[in-house]
């Protein structure tokens, strides 16, 4: 049987092998596109992590100084200030620069995290009047500017 020509139609030329090159070209432009987002998945689970770290030190440090800075307000209203020698901000906290009395390292955990803090002097003691207004006018005292730092 002789094939009739509705059913065999000849090939253009310059097209064998079209469809091949445009199935490769998706295929790898499909790739292409898996391994970047691939890529930007496992970039951004790195950075999510980071950042969730990140915040979790920061918020153990802002716990240790407010745990810090409660214990410093207890001296003051027992009409003490804290003493000692701080440390060297330089290089805080490290073996041979921990501090003194009040003012000295110190470590606690919170949250699993290990957080030290330490007290400074931030001026010498000076003299203050009360503003008019303020619970205590007119009364006079001394403020001792006394500053807490923190790290993880």
């Amino acid at each position: 049987m002789k094939p009739t020509p509705s059913s065999h139609l000849p090939r253009a030329q310059g097209q064998q092998g079209f469809s091949l090159v445009l199935a490769l070209s998706l295929v790898a432009l499909l790739s292409v596109m898996l391994i970047t987002y691939s890529m930007l998945t496992v970039n951004n689970a790195r950075t999510s992590s980071a950042t969730s770290r990140g915040s979790a030190g920061f918020y153990a440090a802002e716990a240790a100084l407010n745990a810090r800075a409660d214990r410093v307000r207890t001296l003051f209203k027992s009409f003490r200030t804290p003493q000692g020698t701080p440390p060297n901000p330089t290089n805080a906290c490290k073996p041979g620069n921990m501090g003194s009395d009040d003012m000295a390292c110190e470590e606690s955990t919170i949250a699993g995290r290990k957080v030290v803090s330490y007290l400074w002097r931030s001026k010498d003691p000076y003299p203050i009047v009360v503003a008019a207004g303020e619970r205590f006018a007119g009364l006079a005292g001394e403020e001792t500017p006394t500053r807490c730092a923190a790290r993880p």
